[in-house]
């Protein structure tokens, strides 16, 4: 994507969000505004461009939207890549995967 979607001019600032949603899908919009630096009113309408363009969807996940590439198929992995988008979720996976057999790493002092 070069700024051009069906002979339509796409702002820069959506390129750069589309291609943010696309690296790290399941991210809050939030976080996609402080990362890029961009105001909150700005990213979402961004992102209101984005998926009228039928570039990326969205998932309310508790109080908020999450966003994903529509190249993302199935409830489930939209799921998982928004879990891991969160910190302590992603901490307590990698330790366990970098120590099979272990237990929850909130009960192990050892890793705060």
């Amino acid at each position: 994507m070069i700024g051009e979607v069906k002979d339509q001019f796409v702002p820069y600032n959506t390129v750069r969000i589309y291609d943010y949603v696309k690296n790290n899908p399941g991210i809050h919009p939030r976080k996609k505004g402080r990362d890029l630096n961009i105001v909150n009113g700005d990213t979402q309408y961004h992102l209101d461009v984005l998926h009228k363009l039928g570039m990326i969807k969205s998932k309310r996940r508790g109080s908020y939207k999450v966003y994903y590439t529509v190249s993302i198929l199935g409830k489930r992995n939209e799921d998982i890549l928004a879990i891991l988008q969160q910190e302590t979720p992603c901490e307590i996976i990698l330790y366990l995967i970098g120590n099979p057999g272990s237990v929850d790493p909130r009960k192990n002092k050892s890793i705060r």
